[in-house]
């Protein structure tokens, strides 16, 4: 009916769910997300307009382990298929010889849903919608960078599959601060 491939097609869509534009429910379907209404006084908009700061990589870093940890202790059996699926779709992309940032980015708000936190996964889609740009440099500048990213994420999901939180959140640590590394490396930090 567009006249694209499926292939085209599904990229979109995990593109518009990293950018918090539509929510993917398994089973039911991708719907429209509503605009959230901020107040002009809010603190935290106001700080992420700034875009990507060391105040901005610090607060990812508090966060994202965090949520690794409450991933590793909160997450369901459908969490762990929707990590295994992001996952297993990195790969495909990598094999296919494709870049595999969105495949990456949805990985971290699989995560994010595994905390079962509403807060902290609105925080990390905030998050998210700054650092895409960065993450593109990377993945341009670094031919296998997909993955080492794939492998990192593979750590991250067996601990967070195994319950065990610790683990969870230093994979993930571990994870951003070698990420954090490569963005300095190439002046995107």
């Amino acid at each position: 009916m567009l006249g694209v491939s499926r292939t085209t097609l599904r990229e979109a869509l995990h593109g518009l769910t990293v950018l918090g534009a539509i929510d993917v429910r398994h089973g039911q379907g991708s719907f429209v997300r509503p605009r959230p209404e901020l107040g002009v006084d809010s603190e935290l908009a106001a700080a992420l307009a700034k875009g990507v700061t060391p105040d901005l990589v610090e607060a990812r870093q508090v966060v994202a382990v965090d949520i690794a940890r409450l991933a590793a202790l909160r997450r369901t059996d459908d969490d762990l298929a929707a990590l295994q699926n992001v996952i297993d779709m990195q790969r495909q992309a990598l094999n296919a010889g494709r870049r595999t940032i969105l495949e990456g980015l949805r990985f971290d708000l699989a995560v994010a849903d595994a905390a079962h936190n509403e807060v902290l996964g609105g925080v990390m889609r905030s998050f998210q919608r700054l650092m895409l740009p960065r993450a593109r440099a990377v993945y341009e500048r670094i031919p296998d960078f997909g993955r080492l990213d794939l492998e990192m994420h593979e750590g991250i999901c067996c601990a967070i599959r195994d319950g065990d939180g610790d683990a969870a959140a230093e994979a993930m640590r571990v994870h951003l601060s070698d990420l954090e590394q490569y963005y300095q490396t190439f002046g995107q930090a």
